[in-house]
């Protein structure tokens, strides 16, 4: 009878360790909310650092028509950016409000460009990235500066045409997410973020959000025109129906005022009041550059267990935590 209870004692510890084996052979403890919040932070803090001539983009002129007492808009350069309006009939605030990078004026955050990927310093670079989902794996965003490509949002198409040798860097909302949550990968979008089986997340109720959780907004079409989605990583609420964020944007949501740049924010919130599964699980943001609500996904991107965060290899789901490692297969019940 003593000898089961020692044998059923050395299986249970045998288990134990083999299950310690199992998750530090996957690196699970990759990274703890406080340190998502530091890397987040570092791209919010990240310069200051100026804008390249070739920043801007100048294709057009303003001239004076004194028969119609009007600046018209004609093709050329006046050294100021075509996307910061007419400079005779805006103020430096109208202007910055429509674009705010300038040359000589020093920015704080890394760029925001959409569908570009850039990490942040040479240091930080994924060890892989997916096909189709990434910008270039060969130069950090801090290296591009130096070699004096575009930091900000891609031009028109027409505009591209016209300047060919343009290229752009900096980053853009799910590429932030990525670098923070699973850096291994080069860019995950906001779909994959948000789903259970091709990202590190799970949908959490809207009561449940912790500092490092993840809120987003999933694509969407309006009439024949794609609303891009949008994922922000929450810090908390300072204050009732105020949420303080970061997350890598063109616009603040708490003013209409364009930063192109990893920012924190503090938007105005709302939890629907009618209590159902999917009502359980968003939160509605209010934008001042739209006048809209939009619903957020709550997701959480940690497993249920201490609340560490999955490196890539690991698929978090409602009831269980399913690992993967090369032709391994393991489900642990939590």
């Amino acid at each position: 009878m003593v000898f089961e209870k020692e044998m059923n004692k050395y299986k249970i510890v045998k288990f134990i360790i083999l299950i310690g084996l199992m998750l530090s052979s996957l690196n699970v403890f990759a990274r703890t909310r406080l340190q998502v919040v530091e890397e987040a932070n570092k791209y919010k803090d990240y310069g200051p650092w100026e804008p390249s001539a070739n920043n801007i983009l100048d294709l057009k002129k303003y001239i004076y028509n004194p028969e119609t007492a009007k600046w018209e808009e004609k093709d050329g350069s006046d050294g100021i950016d075509d996307r910061r309006g007419n400079p005779h009939e805006l103020t430096e605030q109208e202007m910055n409000q429509k674009w705010p990078f300038e040359v000589g004026v020093e920015v704080e955050g890394e760029a925001y460009t959409y569908a570009h990927a850039h990490y942040l310093k040479p240091d930080m670079k994924p060890s892989k990235f997916e096909a189709g989902w990434f910008a270039s794996e060969k130069k950090s965003f801090e290296e591009y500066l130096k070699d004096d490509r575009i930091a900000g949002a891609r031009v028109n198409p027409d505009d591209v045409k016209k300047n060919p040798t343009k290229k752009f860097t900096g980053l853009d909302c799910s590429a932030f997410a990525t670098r923070l949550f699973v850096p291994n990968e080069y860019h995950l979008s906001t779909d994959k973020l948000r789903c259970p089986w091709s990202g590190p997340g799970i949908r959490i109720m809207n009561n449940e959000l912790k500092k490092g959780d993840l809120l987003i907004k999933p694509e969407h079409w309006e009439g024949d025109d794609r609303i891009p989605g949008h994922v922000v990583v929450y810090i908390g609420e300072p204050e009732i129906h105020r949420m303080e964020i970061i997350h890598a944007g063109g616009w603040r949501f708490d003013e209409n005022k364009h930063y192109r740049r990893v920012m924190r924010d503090y938007p105005i919130i709302h939890r629907p009041t009618l209590h159902n599964y999917e009502n359980d699980r968003i939160i509605q943001v209010y934008s001042k550059s739209t006048e809209k609500w939009d619903d957020f996904y709550c997701i959480r991107p940690f497993p249920h267990i201490a609340k560490i965060y999955p490196n890539i290899e690991m698929k978090v789901n409602e009831g269980y935590i399913l690992l993967m490692n090369r032709n391994l297969l393991f489900s642990i019940f939590v």
